[in-house]
């Protein structure tokens, strides 16, 4: 991996920092026996790293998907309540690193 492509991963996946754990506990509780696959979130971070170089997912696009699972799984659905709070400025800071 380049470091380029190493600084760019790093950086969306910094954007999400303000979910923190939720973001873990939301993706095990995802991988639940019957629970929906959520595509690209299911994928390992060198999966993601791998979509990213290739130019088939930017930060700001991984960074929404997250908060569309955050929003659909602790804050509506089963509201497991393990989110706290989400970073306000992770898609600007994910539109940032795109560019």
């Amino acid at each position: 991996m380049k470091r380029r492509d190493f600084v760019r991963l790093g950086a969306g996946a910094g954007a999400l920092v303000g979910a923190g754990a939720g973001v873990v506990q939301t993706a095990v509780a995802a991988r639940a026996p019957g629970a929906a696959t959520a595509g690209i979130l299911e994928a390992g971070v060198r999966e993601q790293g791998a979509a990213m170089a290739a130019g088939k997912l930017s930060s700001k696009s991984l960074v929404q998907q997250y908060l569309a699972r955050i929003a659909a799984v602790d804050k509506a659905g089963p509201r497991l309540n393990a989110v706290i709070e989400t970073n306000p400025d992770a898609l600007t800071i994910a539109a940032e690193m795109d560019r």
